[in-house]
């Protein structure tokens, strides 16, 4: 159950929502942040980042690769 509740947490919905939020993206990053959250891992991981600034730095130093 708790696994259940934790990929719930980080669920593909909420990372997009999330995504969407944050102003300092252009549309192209955000399109290409999507990718990212096919792995359950980097949900995990953005979702539970709680500094925005570093959630920033973390997606952009993703998409960069």
């Amino acid at each position: 159950m708790q696994a259940s509740k934790e990929e719930n947490d980080c669920s593909i919905p909420k990372c997009i929502a999330a995504v969407e939020m944050i102003q300092e993206l252009t549309d192209e990053e955000k399109a290409k942040a999507l990718g990212l959250f096919r792995c359950p891992l980097n949900r995990e991981i953005f979702m539970n980042t709680t500094s925005p600034i570093v959630r920033l730095i973390w997606l952009r130093s993703q998409i960069a690769t």
